[in-house]
C-alpha cells in the first residue's frame, strides 16, 4: 500500500490508499461563493447565544469571515465572541478578547 502525505492545515497527515484506488480521478464539485453569498450564509448564524471562534489557522479567508461576523455583532449591539487560537506545535491554546 503506498504512503501519501497530505498537508492538512499546519500539519501533515499520512493517507493509506489502496493501490486500485490510485487510478481514479476525483473532480471537485464545489462552487466558489461570492462575497454576497458568504454574507448571506453568515447572516443565518445566531450570535445572540454565547459564541466562541476557534481558529486553527489564521488566513485571509478566516479573517474575512470573522470581520463579517464582528460587523454583524456591532450592528446588532451583540457582545463580541471570544477568539481562541489553537497552536499546532504544542496543542495549547490561548484566548484573545481583543480584535
Amino acid at each position: 500500500m503506498p504512503e501519501i502525505w497530505l498537508s492538512y492545515g499546519p500539519t501533515d497527515i499520512v493517507l493509506d490508499i489502496r493501490a486500485e484506488n490510485l487510478d481514479k480521478k476525483i473532480e471537485a464539485g464545489g462552487t466558489i461563493l461570492t462575497d454576497l453569498e458568504i454574507s448571506s450564509k453568515l447572516e443565518q448564524i445566531d450570535l445572540t447565544k454565547p459564541t466562541e471562534f476557534v481558529i486553527l489557522e489564521y488566513s485571509k479567508s478566516v479573517q474575512k469571515v470573522i470581520s463579517i461576523l464582528l460587523e454583524k455583532c456591532n450592528q446588532k449591539s451583540i457582545p463580541k465572541p471570544k477568539k481562541r487560537y489553537i497552536h499546532d506545535d504544542d496543542y495549547d491554546d490561548e484566548y484573545d478578547d481583543e480584535y
